[in-house]
């Protein structure tokens, strides 16, 4: 009975998709986002993805490689928004509002 006065789901431990998080700052930002996907050759297969992010002041790349495109695209796209997280928690950013 305990059971179901426990919450379903802590935001805590949510975790959203990493593609879906740069695209939505990249947006907000008016940035650029570019995906590169290559297959890697050879018998192992497989994906590399390349990503980079163009802005006013901001270039940052990550790359991600996994035999599934979407986990590589994953991987990279997780690697610039930790990067991107960086430069603007140091950074300060001016903020407008129309």
């Amino acid at each position: 009975m305990l059971a179901f006065l426990d919450p379903i789901m802590s935001f805590s431990s949510l975790q959203l998709n990493p593609v879906r998080e740069l695209t939505e700052l990249c947006q907000s930002r008016n940035w650029e986002l570019q995906f590169s996907i290559k297959k890697r050759g050879g018998g192992g297969g497989g994906f590399i993805v390349d990503a980079c992010v163009n802005g006013n002041s901001v270039h940052s790349t990550g790359c991600g490689t996994n035999l599934s495109k979407k986990a590589a695209m994953r991987t990279a796209a997780r690697a610039i928004f930790l990067k991107l997280k960086v430069i603007l928690y140091t950074v300060p950013y001016t903020l407008t509002f129309n």
